[in-house]
């Protein structure tokens, strides 16, 4: 092998290095691709009325008030709602610079309320949990990170 053969298999292998590690965040060196997510609130067996129920998902590891939050009653352009009496759903896809999507019940009714409260990335299960939230309250169940879930 030649010297420029040798060049040009030095070049294409440090190219290649530089496509792999291409999907990296620069500042905390992630690997990973942008999932599709499916957060879905539903009742159990104790909680039949889901009407002061809000199924609130907010990126960047946000507060639930904030303004770039997702609920039923405040939609925004990067997610897909949908809510019925028996149900809360929020659908989006991760993207790099919203990692971070907190995860909150927010239970505005006079009562107390036991929910199930399901996590789907990617088409895989990742969170599935009973989540109970008292009367008035606001509850941080889950984080949704860019390829997972965790739960506080």
């Amino acid at each position: 092998m030649g010297a420029s053969e040798a060049r040009r298999a030095f070049c294409f292998a440090l190219f290649s290095v530089l496509v792999l590690i291409s999907g990296c965040d620069s500042v905390v060196g992630r690997i990973g691709h942008d999932s599709v997510v499916q957060i879905r609130l539903t009742p159990t067996g104790e909680t039949g009325d889901m009407s002061g129920l809000h199924l609130i998902t907010s990126p960047n590891d946000g507060v639930a008030k904030s303004v770039a939050a997702v609920s039923d009653v405040q939609p925004q352009a990067w997610a897909v709602v949908t809510s019925t009496t028996t149900s809360r759903e929020i659908d989006f896809v991760t993207k790099t610079q919203r990692v971070p999507f907190d995860v909150y019940i927010q239970n505005g009714s006079g009562l107390g309320a036991q929910t199930q409260l399901e996590i789907t990335i990617d088409g895989h299960v990742s969170v599935n949990t009973v989540a109970t939230v008292g009367a008035g309250v606001t509850m941080r169940e889950a984080t949704v990170h860019r390829n997972h879930a965790t739960q506080p």
